[in-house]
This record gives C-alpha cells, sequence and structure tokens, in this order.
C-alpha cells in the first residue's frame, strides 16, 4: 500500500510542477492542462488499453497484497 501511495504522490507532486512551470512561462491553466495531458490525446487506442491495463495491475497488486498481509494478521 505504501508503494501506491508513493506513486500518486510522485504523480501528483510532478504534475503540479509541471502545471506551475507552464503558467509561470506564460500560459493561461488551461493551456497547462492541456499541454500536460497531450501525451495522453494522442495515444491510439490499443495504448490506452494498455495503458489502463498497467494502472489495473497497479492496484490489483496493491489490494492482493494489502488482502495477504490482513489475512495473515487475522489468523494469529
Amino acid at each position: 500500500m505504501k508503494i501506491l501511495m508513493v506513486t500518486i504522490v510522485l504523480m501528483v507532486l510532478l504534475s503540479g510542477l509541471s502545471l506551475s512551470l507552464d503558467v509561470i512561462i506564460g500560459l493561461d491553466k488551461l493551456e497547462a492542462v492541456k499541454n500536460a495531458l497531450n501525451p495522453f490525446r494522442v495515444m491510439e487506442t490499443v495504448e490506452m488499453f494498455i495503458l489502463a491495463f498497467l494502472v489495473l495491475l497497479i492496484f490489483v497488486d496493491a489490494l492482493v497484497f494489502w488482502y495477504n498481509k490482513h489475512k495473515k494478521g487475522t489468523s494469529k
């Protein structure tokens, strides 16, 4: 669960840094968000499914780890 939270925190911090740097160089907030989401707009459908699958794997792995840890803790 720690790994998942660290991943999410890093993603949010780096996205915020990217957005703030875009605003500092003179882009308005809407253009900064469009600039940050640009890599996802040019992805093909298959690439979007692969990205969604990889994100899903991260969440499933964290849930399985949490479940096994929780199950081990209650069986004692």
